[in-house]
C-alpha cells in the first residue's frame, strides 16, 4: 500500500471484526471508514482488532509504501 489513499476490499463478505498487522518496520498506517477521514493509526510492527463501522475501510501509509495483513471476519 502506498502513501495515497487506498480502499481495502473484503470481497463478498461484510466483516464484523477486522484484524490488521502493519508489517513495516518504520512507517505507520492510518485507517478510517470515510474517504479522507482517518481515526485510527497503526504504528510500525503493530497489530489491532476492531469492529467495522460499515463495509468501507480506507487506508494510507505515512511516508513510504508498506505491507499490511488484513483479515475480516463475519459476525
Amino acid at each position: 500500500m502506498g502513501t495515497g489513499e487506498e480502499t481495502i476490499s473484503f470481497g463478498d463478505i461484510t466483516p464484523g471484526w477486522t484484524y490488521i498487522t502493519n508489517l513495516d518496520s518504520t512507517n505507520y498506517v492510518e485507517f478510517g471508514f470515510s474517504t479522507g477521514v482517518y481515526g485510527m493509526r497503526l504504528p510500525a510492527g503493530s497489530s489491532m482488532v476492531f469492529k467495522m463501522n460499515g463495509t468501507s475501510l480506507f487506508a494510507r501509509a505515512n511516508t513510504a509504501a508498506v505491507e499490511i495483513y488484513v483479515q475480516g471476519v463475519n459476525d
